[in-house]
């Protein structure tokens, strides 16, 4: 075989593979082991401005509730279990105002009424309006 034939055949073969190989890696099935796009369990706390824990009437939205000329936030975070009134959520999480009735829904909240401290919610990511978790308090 002559020399330039051998050489071009090694090139195509690894030129080939090289391409077989991305061709694998993009169709790889392996689950997704980042956090992005994992639901994780939230609990809810009613807060005020500087992010500490008020009583969870002064988010209740309901229509006999009144209205308040503080703004009060419905705040959720991760692994925030047994904090108390008076105390600050930890940093993270996020919060919005708490007569946001999109907002609940879409954290499998009710659009209206009180949403006790403590509650906590599982797999809201990406659901709406379903009660997923348990209260509590």
């Amino acid at each position: 075989m002559p020399r330039s034939t051998t050489t071009r055949r090694i090139t195509l073969t690894a030129a080939f593979l090289g391409l077989a190989a991305g061709g694998t890696a993009a169709c790889d099935s392996s689950p997704d082991t980042s956090t992005k796009n994992r639901s994780e369990d939230l609990s809810y706390y009613c807060t005020d401005r500087d992010y500490a824990i008020v009583d969870e009437s002064k988010c209740d939205n309901s229509a006999s509730s009144g209205s308040s000329s503080t703004p009060f936030f419905l705040w959720a975070g991760v692994g925030a279990r047994g904090l108390r009134v008076g105390q600050k959520v930890p940093s993270g999480g996020t919060s919005f105002p708490y007569n946001d009735t999109a907002a609940r829904r879409a954290a499998g909240l009710p659009e209206y009424g009180r949403v006790t401290n403590g509650t906590v919610r599982t797999g809201v990511v990406g659901k709406s309006g379903a009660d997923n978790g348990s209260s509590g308090g």
